[in-house]
């Protein structure tokens, strides 16, 4: 349980603006590193297992949300209940249409740094 909340909390914390590649990087480094200070983990740990809901899940590929691992992943950071600005890498624009949807019922204003 220990090993588990450390890697979600950080993965939460830290990953938000990484892309695959590198978030999985990063977890074979924690993983490591934990497993050298002997505190124990569930060795098929990802972040939909630990803070994951298949029916939020499921309402927001509804929403639009792609159902692939790294968008749900982000959909997790995005609406932990203490995220407050979190930073998502969306070169392909999905996490971005999919927030205007999620959000259009509470007025949501979007603004364009140009």
């Amino acid at each position: 349980m220990l090993g588990n909340t450390v890697l979600a909390a950080g993965y939460l914390a830290y990953v938000g603006c990484f892309t695959q590649d590198y978030r999985m990087r990063l977890l074979k480094y924690w993983t490591r590193f934990l497993r050298e200070k002997g505190v124990l983990f569930s060795e098929d740990w990802t972040l939909q297992k630990i803070l994951g809901n298949s029916l939020q899940i499921r309402q927001w590929n509804i929403e639009g949300l792609p159902a692939d691992d790294l968008s749900i992943d982000n959909g997790i950071i995005t609406t932990y209940p203490d995220s407050r600005w979190p930073l998502i890498i969306d070169p392909q624009t999905q996490g971005n249409k999919w927030i205007k949807q999620k959000e259009k019922d509470n007025s949501l204003k979007v603004i364009k740094l140009s």
